[in-house]
């Protein structure tokens, strides 16, 4: 929901993580999530997933399939591993 990266301050002893927050399947999801989360974006921010409980439609993914060991129904992986993962 950041719409001004660049007004966001950093903080020495304050690691930031970019939380990928959304509804649809997994393929969309994680295709979605490789598309902001790239190797330059996790140079400067640490990455986050976050998964819903009831939601998430037609099932929550598995941590093999957030931290892209496995693969999501559609043959789509996580490029660069989140290193927070959110479940609510």
């Amino acid at each position: 929901m950041v719409q001004d990266k660049k007004s966001v301050k950093h903080y020495e002893k304050i690691k930031l993580i970019m939380d990928l927050d959304g509804h649809g399947s997994p393929k969309l999801r994680v295709n979605i999530y490789n598309n902001f989360y790239t190797k330059s974006a996790a140079a400067e921010v640490a990455g986050g997933f976050k998964l819903f409980f009831q939601e998430d439609k037609p099932s929550l993914m598995t941590p093999k399939q957030v931290l892209g060991i496995e693969p999501v129904k559609g043959g789509v992986k996580t490029r660069e591993a989140p290193k927070y993962i959110y479940y609510q």
